[in-house]
């Protein structure tokens, strides 16, 4: 059946870090830290755009902002604009804050800057290797 041939190629593709134990455990733990800065980025760009009007808890943020990332890994639009507003805002709606698109918006905005900056330092020093 095609489910068990599924599931078989899964178990063999985590097999296969069998012998990685330690860079597997510190890979993900890197991605638990890099998840806990992205929702905590999230709480930031949502209390300045409602301030004290409507605060949700942060586990909600810690649940939802994952989620709504996740998203953006559709491939329908680059950086999963569009895909990120509309469950950004859905998932959002669930807890009764109206302004998950615009979180995700500012998300989007921080990460092109930081984006840019990275890319023109590494402009800077492309052409000249010995300068790092």
């Amino acid at each position: 059946m095609q489910i068990f041939s599924s599931i078989n190629r899964i178990y063999n593709g985590i097999r296969a870090y069998k012998q990685h134990a330690a860079i597997t455990f510190y890979s993900l733990l890197v991605s638990c830290v890099i998840h806990i800065f992205a929702a905590s980025s999230c709480i930031l760009f949502a209390a300045a755009l409602e301030g004290p009007k409507k605060k949700l808890p942060f586990v909600a943020f810690y649940a939802l902002a994952p989620l709504g990332l996740l998203t953006t890994a559709v491939p329908i639009a680059p950086a999963g604009v569009g895909t990120g507003h509309a469950a950004f805002s859905w998932l959002f709606l669930l807890m009764g804050y109206q302004s998950g698109a615009n979180v995700f918006s500012l998300f989007v905005i921080y990460q092109l800057l930081w984006g840019a900056l990275g890319g023109f330092v590494y402009l800077r020093y492309k052409s000249n290797p010995t300068a790092a």
